[in-house]
């Protein structure tokens, strides 16, 4: 039996090599397998999550798989296993909400039990204080609630408005750049610090927030709540200061990509049969 301790050196790379080969034909086995756990976090199906990541971590438990790779792969299942809580949370709730307005009041119960048991499983997988307070709040406006829906009266005046407003004023050059259509009507209700304000306008990526008091700088993170009066929906969201006006006091957030809250608040919208009102 030869001595590997008298091995040339040539032959000790070669071994070396095969090592890392090895390794990383198991490590490419196992993010190829996160492929499909991604894609199931991302529609909320955490039965699927679950399944797969547990699988992996057989995988991973293995003497052969590096323990340096390994725990990456780790940390990057415990996010996408958060995420498909996140987006189940989201899902029922969206559920809820429908149940509600329809004045199933059972199916409204059943949701929300089911959300609360979701919602532990998205902390423990290490979702923040802004989720909770968020769900937790759109929990409490639905809890003794049969159901809601837009004043439609109150839009209609707010659309022939926004009409009128597009008659007289044309639309600035800079309107055609904009990354997303800014609406006027219905205004969101956005709460700041305790003290609620009304939107001069808004879109899935941004708000214009007016006669805001202790107006912020620009460059400042803001922790806001959103909503839209007669709706079920909207959440806690952040954003950046990007522009003060001082007259008028009003403040401009950039909410960076889209935001999936404001976008749900458009989506229920149309749910209701009415369609906000771009600003031109």
């Amino acid at each position: 039996m030869a001595d590997k301790s008298h091995q040339s050196p040539e032959a000790a790379e070669r071994r070396l090599a095969a090592a890392r080969e090895r390794e990383e034909i198991v490590v490419t086995a196992a993010i190829r397998d996160l492929d499909p756990i991604r894609r199931a976090a991302e529609n909320g199906d955490v039965d699927r999550v679950s399944a797969g990541c547990d699988k992996l971590s057989e995988q991973l438990r293995r003497p052969e798989f590096p323990r340096n790779r390994a725990k990456e792969l780790v940390e990057i299942m415990m996010g996408l296993r958060r995420v498909g809580f996140v987006r189940k949370v989201d899902e029922l709730m969206v559920q809820a909400i429908n149940a509600a307005r329809q004045g199933d009041v059972e199916r409204k119960a059943e949701m929300l039990t089911k959300s609360r048991e979701f919602i532990q499983q998205a902390i423990r997988y290490g979702a923040d204080e802004a989720f909770r307070h968020s769900v937790e709040k759109r929990m409490a406006t639905l809890k003794d609630t049969s159901g809601h829906s837009v004043d439609h009266d109150a839009n209609r005046r707010a659309e022939i408005e926004a009409a009128r407003k597009r008659k007289r004023t044309p639309p600035p050059p800079e309107a055609a750049r904009r990354k997303a259509i800014r609406y006027v009507a219905p205004s969101l209700r956005v709460t700041i610090g305790g003290e609620s304000y009304k939107t001069v306008d808004w879109s899935i990526r941004g708000l214009l927030i007016g006669d805001v008091k202790g107006l912020p700088h620009i460059g400042e993170r803001l922790h806001l709540d959103v909503a839209l009066p007669g709706l079920d929906a909207g959440g806690r969201i952040t954003g950046r200061v990007v522009r003060v006006d001082a007259p008028p006091r009003s403040v401009a957030v950039d909410l960076g990509e889209i935001n999936t809250t404001v976008l749900q608040i458009v989506k229920l919208m149309k749910d209701e049969g009415f369609v906000p009102v771009p600003e031109y």
